[in-house]
């Protein structure tokens, strides 16, 4: 709810609803100014008038002035202003001293300049002061502490945030699929990345070598002409060259795979 005054045809700002509003608060609570839209007759129509808040602050009697906007939605049938508790308002202790004013200015019928202005009876809004402890640190100060911790909380919220981002796209897994012959990473069940197909690679990729000289010698033909059209003299089976024992230097050099060192 917020902290509500009452305005009818009496001129009197009546207090229907009260709540505890603490020193030095912050855009955490609300005073609402409910009007009677229709003042003694129905010529005044208070919707049409603009309202200015004028207050002045209890220990510093400083004083301070708003102009009030209108709610669209209203309270009932009452028109309804809505004045946020800002540091301005909260930020000495005590009873404050309000009172609205109503201007209206426009033409009459015969197109002469009208100007309206109602004033109200002055009415108290009281602030409650915080702790004894606050009042021997200068505004400077808790100024510094308030906007040291506003920095902080919103550098947790940020880091939280990229924390959720790298949790739900970190890589946890790699997996195959048989019937597709692709790769994927996954991030839990989500996919991270495009497939990438192995049979591509294994098409496209480039010729091994096995440089293990204890190779099975039995693996290739007889026949220097069996091994895949090769007539090198080593033993070639798709695309895998064994040099095994053989002499290197007596290697010769073939068009469709060539070995140089």
């Amino acid at each position: 709810m917020a902290y509500i005054f009452l305005l009818e045809n009496d001129n009197e700002i009546i207090a229907s609803h009260r709540e505890v509003l603490m020193q030095r608060s912050k855009m955490v609570d609300e005073v609402w100014f409910l009007v009677n839209p229709k003042y003694k007759t129905c010529e005044n129509d208070m919707s049409l008038y603009n309202v200015l808040l004028e207050y002045i602050l209890p220990v510093s009697k400083s004083y301070h002035s708003l102009e009030l906007t209108k709610d669209k939605e209203g309270y009932k049938e009452y028109l309804k202003y809505v004045v946020p508790l800002d540091t301005n308002l909260s930020s000495e202790s005590g009873d404050i001293q309000l009172q609205l004013s109503f201007i209206y200015v426009g033409l009459d019928a015969d197109g002469n300049g009208v100007q309206k202005v109602r004033k109200t009876k002055p009415a108290i809004l009281h602030i409650t002061p915080i702790a004894a402890w606050g009042d021997i640190i200068p505004d400077a100060s808790l100024a510094a502490i308030d906007q040291r911790i506003i920095k902080t909380q919103a550098q947790i919220k940020e880091l939280g945030y990229y924390a959720e981002i790298l949790s739900e796209n970190q890589v946890d897994n790699l997996v195959y699929d048989d019937n597709s012959e692709t790769l994927q990473l996954m991030a839990g069940s989500k996919e991270i990345g495009n497939k990438v197909s192995v049979k591509d690679i294994l098409d496209d990729g480039v010729p091994v070598i096995d440089l293990d000289s204890g190779s099975n010698s039995s693996s290739g033909s007889d026949s220097d002409t069996d091994n895949n059209g090769c007539d090198c003299g080593c033993k070639c089976e798709d695309n895998v060259v064994d040099f095994g024992d053989s002499d290197m230097t007596e290697i010769p050099k073939d068009d469709d795979n060539v070995v140089e060192f």
